[in-house]
C-alpha cells in the first residue's frame, strides 16, 4: 500500500488523485492533504475520508497501520 500526502487536494489533479485513491483503497491511503484557498472543498474532502475510513468520534488512537 502506498501512502499519499497530497498538496493541492482541491485542484483538478488533487481531486482526480483522491478519486483514484478512493477507487483503489487496497493500493492507496491518503495520510495528509493541503489546500491553498478552497477550504470548503478541503473540508468536504476530509469529511468524505473520515466517513470512508470509518473514523470519527471515539476512534482517536485507533491504529490504521496494516498488520505486520
Amino acid at each position: 500500500m502506498k501512502s499519499i500526502a497530497l498538496l493541492g487536494s482541491t485542484g483538478s489533479v488533487g481531486v482526480t488523485t483522491l478519486d483514484v485513491a478512493a477507487r483503489f483503497p487496497d493500493h492507496f491511503r491518503v495520510v495528509a492533504m493541503a489546500a491553498g484557498r478552497n477550504l470548503d472543498l478541503l473540508t468536504e474532502q476530509v469529511v468524505d475520508m473520515i466517513e470512508r475510513d470509518g473514523l470519527g468520534p471515539g476512534s482517536a488512537g485507533r491504529s490504521r497501520a496494516p498488520p505486520v
